[in-house]
């Protein structure tokens, strides 16, 4: 079932659950598909259906305190990447190896490498900069540590975000185009390779929302309460 062209109407009706994702996002249970409400939203319907369903699976960020919510990105979407990103440099090695065409899989090779290194950097900023930045004001009220405000450094995460999503598009114009298999890659590899960027797409385009659409302006709403 696509959710995406599911109705509000009809996904509340489904899932109860989801309606703390709808309310967090100001919408309503109503007509519109869940694609055209995330177009309203400035979103990709990927982005809204996951998050509607983390929060039917009471798996959602709403409520969570900023350090928790922390906690989370870092023991899911964090640990992931730096476990599935190794492996899929591997994978699309093997793939390139193997391949009757082997420059066109090195384009995707060349794609996931560029975009391994911009994450690896991007999980060390958040890492060491940011939440602990969030961490702190949280805590204190005030921001000691790093550069002593957050719009710098959340304004270049959202930067590094949006490059991510490009990434991400390429790699879905590559695989509608049928490039694994017209490199003549072999079948149970190329499959690997399908089911890794996938799960890579999935979890980046849920890993993002957390912190674009929660985390961020979390912390943003916290500097204000604060007088900052």
């Amino acid at each position: 079932m696509d959710v995406k062209s599911l109705t509000l109407a009809e996904l509340a009706r489904r899932w109860p659950g989801v309606a703390a994702g709808l309310e967090f996002h100001g919408l309503k249970a109503d007509g519109r598909t869940v694609a055209d409400a995330a177009a309203e939203l400035g979103m990709c319907g990927c982005e809204l259906s996951g998050a509607l369903a983390a929060a039917q699976a009471g798996a959602g960020p709403w409520g969570l305190s900023a350090a928790d919510l922390i906690d989370d990105i870092l023991a899911t979407h964090h640990a992931r990447l730096r476990q599935w990103l190794p492996a899929g440099s591997n994978l699309l090695a093997r793939a390139v190896a193997s391949a009757r065409e082997p420059e066109k899989v090195e384009a995707m090779l060349d794609l996931h490498e560029q975009l391994r290194a911009e994450l690896e950097m991007h999980l060390a900023k958040e890492e060491q900069i940011l939440f602990p930045m969030i961490r702190e004001l949280e805590a204190t009220g005030r921001i000691t540590v790093g550069c002593g405000h957050l719009d710098g450094p959340i304004t270049q995460m959202e930067h590094e975000h949006e490059a991510a999503k490009q990434a991400l598009r390429g790699f879905k114009r590559m695989r509608a185009e049928g490039l694994l298999a017209s490199a003549g890659v072999e079948a149970n590899l190329a499959a690997q390779v399908e089911q890794h960027l996938t799960r890579l797409h999935d979890d980046l385009v849920l890993h993002i929302y957390k912190e674009n659409r929660v985390l961020f302006p979390q912390a943003l709403g916290a500097v204000e309460a604060h007088g900052g």
